[in-house]
């Protein structure tokens, strides 16, 4: 939402990915979140539905999808989107955006880094586009290191960058 109303930002479109959820929800939840903040016109195009190497990611859940345990949910608690998913898969959207421009492109995926993985192996020049990628990674747990006088809690392991391809920054 952030990047959508920023006066001071132009999100060109929005891409998804399988992440804590499957990549039909975080589609829908995608389109649902344009459609509340009234950005519909900013397309989504749904990407690939598990990691590229990780097969087994992400690793079978503990509770039932949807149940007081899952701590993300399927669909956000806003209207069903009215507005509908592009034809054109992210993937195929990433490739042929960044063979058809002479513009620089900032990147800043908030998911796995897969779609972004797949558009490079089929055109490595995407990467001469590319000036910056602003990652989001997350905390999947944390350990406590006490300290004198104060305790600090930090990261084990990022979710993002895990269950990216190897080799991605992060």
């Amino acid at each position: 939402m952030f990047a959508a109303l920023h006066p001071g930002l132009e999100l060109v479109r929005v891409t998804t990915v399988n992440g804590n959820v499957p990549v039909a929800n975080t589609t829908d939840n995608s389109l649902g979140v344009l459609d509340h903040i009234g950005r519909s016109e900013v397309a989504v195009h749904p990407g690939l539905s598990r990691p590229m190497v990780r097969h087994d990611f992400p690793a079978p859940k503990r509770f039932v999808r949807d149940s007081a345990e899952d701590m993300h949910g399927s669909a956000l608690p806003i209207p069903s989107p009215h507005s509908v998913a592009s034809d054109v898969g992210a993937v195929e959207y990433l490739v042929e955006s960044f063979r058809a421009t002479t513009d620089e492109i900032t990147l800043v995926p908030v998911g796995p880094l897969s779609n972004i993985a797949a558009a490079l192996a089929i055109e490595p020049r995407i990467a001469e586009a590319v000036p910056e990628i602003v990652i989001m990674g997350a905390v999947t747990s944390t350990a406590t290191r006490r300290r004198p006088r104060s305790s600090t809690s930090g990261p084990t392991r990022r979710r993002r960058p895990w269950s990216s391809p190897p080799g991605s920054p992060g």
